[in-house]
């Protein structure tokens, strides 16, 4: 076992010649039979089993209970006491998928171009499909599993019409590997093209109910082609072949629709094209609550929330007092500032209390927000077991995978979440994720020498070229890392002696802990090093995880 992962690290690093072995044998973990033991194992919401056990084998869920018996092969997690989920399913967002960068060097369509620019000019792609552009190297993969986000039903990037959705686990050294279902859904939004038709809103309710109108006129033709080929054959349009399967109810649709505005408009249209829609990344649903009632249909509740409003000091309260006595005007905008953020922060409990289903979208939310943001709605009111159901079976049975995930039972994919203390919880901290079997250990242990405790150093203080020591049973590899401030933003590079570097990606400097990727490429397969380091100004110690293979412990000095 050491010679395997002293091996594997040995090429994930490229710091020794390359070996025999293929690297399809040295990717394959040891094992792929692994125990949880004397954990609270909350099945789904509601139910919960105290000093459980559960068995994983071949990426499923073998068994779970208290009396059951751990095979002799199996690895043992430390997780004694700690509490499982069944993995989160995040309902709507773009992870997986590396957003495109923006063409700044494109011209200004003129003339018929831009009155009835190509659909792909215009953002309105519904044939295009999620499956396509997964990729392993996105970097909101790793932000966000190690949260607990083990499924997610992506989408293309930007448009009034991105594409349709597909439904992945964020495990796989392949992009096939990750898709577990195709075309779940269609995606609209209220986004305008710019500098083509349709450019402003008023161009985009037009544009939606003219494509409508012309898949069910494709349908129509279609249909009599079918029963008389003698006719004309259809011209092949792919947009509108897409959308014919919305407008026929094979496939559904969701409709992102932050605002109120958003809101209105997305009923109108719903109405008007006669198409059935979930409204999407809803941060404004309370003030439709009515409406959305009466819908009786599911709602996917965003997980951005506006920027918390903090208790002031004693102080700075009487200085406010103060001044809004003297301006009853800023007085009352204070307090409509209060109350739209108490709504905002509150609405998933307000959509419980009023029996409106609902899944949690992470779209537009940053992944070091959202534990916060998931634990700001539990304060507001929201039960956690409310929380859990929209991060598990509601998700799950929306897109009606319910037999496969969202609950921890015998016979389902092996998504597991496990935290030190409940989930939503402050202070508590996720120590595993099994995602399709494969597992992922995050270390939150602080070692006294790499820091005093709640120091918090600066880019600058790190800013420099650090020297590292990887300690791999059975070897010990060495490199420079080097760290720059970029503007208060840490930038930085990894070397090794034979890879020349390698650059870091989702960087988090927090208080004197620095989380970064580092992505390789082995012979076209992808893996990804997830670093934890604790840092004072002259060292640091922390570890390197490399994915099932567990972590391994890293030390540096900074270099004079």
């Amino acid at each position: 076992m050491n010679k395997l992962l002293s091996t594997l690290f040995a090429l994930l690093l490229l710091v020794v010649a390359a070996q025999a072995q293929s690297v399809d044998d040295l990717l394959k973990p040891v094992t792929r039979t692994y125990a949880l033991k004397n954990v609270t194992i909350v099945q789904k919401p509601g139910t919960m089993i105290e000093g459980g056990t559960i068995v994983i084998k071949d990426g499923l869920i073998h068994s779970v209970g208290k009396n059951v018996t751990i095979p002799a092969n199996a690895k043992v997690l430390e997780a004694d006491s700690m509490f499982v989920y069944a993995g989160f399913i995040d309902a709507l967002s773009n992870i997986g998928i590396p957003e495109p960068k923006p063409d700044n060097n494109r011209e200004r369509p003129r003339g018929e171009i831009r009155a009835n620019p190509p659909y792909e000019m215009a953002g309105i792609m519904p044939h295009a499909e999620a499956e396509d552009m997964v990729s392993t190297s996105d970097k909101e993969i790793e932000a966000f599993r190690k949260l607990g986000i083990t499924a997610v039903q992506t989408v293309p990037h930007g448009g009034m019409i991105p594409g349709q959705t597909a439904l992945i686990i964020l495990a796989g050294d392949k992009a096939a590997d990750m898709i577990l279902l195709e075309e779940v859904a269609m995606v609209g939004t209220f986004e305008d093209a710019g500098r083509v038709f349709p450019a402003t809103i008023m161009g985009v309710m037009t544009k939606y109910r003219e494509l409508f109108g012309q898949a069910r006129q494709y349908m129509a033709h279609e249909a009599a082609y079918e029963k008389n080929p003698a006719m004309p054959r259809p011209e092949s349009d792919e947009a509108l072949e897409s959308l014919a399967e919305v407008a026929s109810g094979e496939q559904m649709m969701f409709m992102v629709a932050p605002g109120v505005k958003d809101l209105y408009r997305a009923m109108t249209l719903e109405r008007d094209v006669e198409v059935d829609m979930i409204m999407a990344n809803v941060k404004e649903g309370w003030r439709v609550l009515d409406e959305l009632k009466a819908a009786g249909k599911p709602v996917l509740v965003s997980t951005d929330l506006p920027k918390e409003i903090k208790e002031k000091k004693k102080k700075d309260d009487e200085e406010e007092a103060e001044e809004a006595e003297n301006d009853p005007e800023m007085e009352a905008l204070m307090k409509r500032k209060k109350e739209t953020y108490d709504s905002y922060v509150s609405q998933a409990a307000t959509f419980a209390e009023e029996g409106i289903t609902f899944a949690f979208t992470t779209m537009g939310t940053k992944a070091s927000d959202l534990r916060g943001n998931l634990q700001r709605m539990v304060k507001a009111g929201l039960s956690s077991e409310q929380a859990l159901a929209a991060l598990t079976t509601t998700p799950a049975e929306m897109m009606g995978v319910s037999n496969v995930m969202g609950s921890v039972e015998k016979g389902k994919i092996a998504n597991l979440v496990v935290s030190d203390k409940p989930y939503f919880e402050e202070g508590s901290n996720v120590r595993f994720v099994l995602a399709d079997g494969h597992v992922f250990e995050y270390d939150t242990s602080k070692k006294k020498s790499a820091g005093k405790s709640g120091e918090s150093l600066s880019p600058g203080d790190l800013a420099g070229e650090w020297s590292y020591t990887i300690n791999v049973p059975g070897q010990v590899t060495s490199g420079v890392m080097t760290l720059t401030d970029n503007g208060g933003d840490i930038e930085g590079t990894v070397e090794a002696e034979t890879m020349g570097t390698t650059n870091m990606q989702s960087v988090v400097l927090s208080g004197n802990t620095l989380t970064f990727n580092i992505s390789v490429d082995i012979q076209g397969q992808n893996m990804t090093l997830a670093y934890e380091l604790d840092f004072t100004k002259e060292a640091f110690e922390g570890k390197v995880g490399v994915g099932s293979y567990g972590n391994f412990d890293v030390s540096g000095s900074k270099i004079p």
